[in-house]
């Protein structure tokens, strides 16, 4: 009888131990992370390159339009490529230096059942439900905010300072024998000369 009443105990602890020490995520969970951030992706790449933003009308004398260009000192890829990468690298130090934190100082190690329909497929170690949860979380993070700052840039459509540059609109503002018209009207029916799409674009 003692035998059985010590085997029983032991088999409760453990699958108390069980249940303390494993959190559960299914297959689909990942799955659905991987779309949502595809779409977000996809979506960032249309505003961006794509839609074309809001004609906005100009005054030739506004002289806030007429700066030169200049080059950006770093470029767009440069600029995700920082945006990204180095946020992340610091994540994952963070976590890197937590795990060998743990190691000195052993605690309760809460696994990651992965599950497919109920079956569990494998245990996923603390340390990489971490690495993935925060990455994901940063790259939700990340594309939104891209995404609403480029569906604000199309719709606004606001004229940047070297507008007239990469422009060039077909409507001259030099002091001709149009020039008293002109500078008195709002333009809005004009067309940009200049065939470099993206340039046109960066002058909105």
């Amino acid at each position: 009888m003692s035998g059985k009443r010590s085997t029983k105990h032991s088999l409760t602890s453990s699958n108390n131990d069980d249940n303390l020490c494993y959190h559960s995520t299914t297959v689909w969970r990942v799955l659905l992370d991987v779309f949502s951030l595809s779409v977000l992706l996809i979506i960032t790449v249309i505003s961006h390159f794509i839609l074309k933003p809001f004609t906005r009308g100009y005054f030739c004398t506004d002289y806030s339009i007429h700066y030169p260009y200049k080059s950006n000192t770093v470029s767009t890829t440069a600029d995700v490529l920082l945006s990204t990468l180095l946020p992340l690298l610091w994540i994952w130090l963070t976590e890197f230096i937590k795990l060998f934190y743990y190691r000195w100082y052993p605690q309760t190690i809460y696994y990651t059942k992965l599950q497919l329909c109920g079956v569990r497929i494998r245990n996923i170690h603390p340390f990489i439900r971490n690495l993935y949860l925060l990455t994901v979380v940063f790259l939700y993070g990340y594309l939104t905010t891209w995404v609403l700052t480029e569906i604000a840039k199309n719709f606004v459509g606001e004229l940047r300072p070297h507008f007239f540059e990469l422009c060039r609109p077909n409507v001259t503002c030099s002091c001709s024998s149009s020039c008293g018209v002109n500078n008195q009207v709002y333009i809005t029916n004009y067309v940009c000369l200049n065939t470099d799409e993206t340039a046109v674009r960066e002058g909105r």
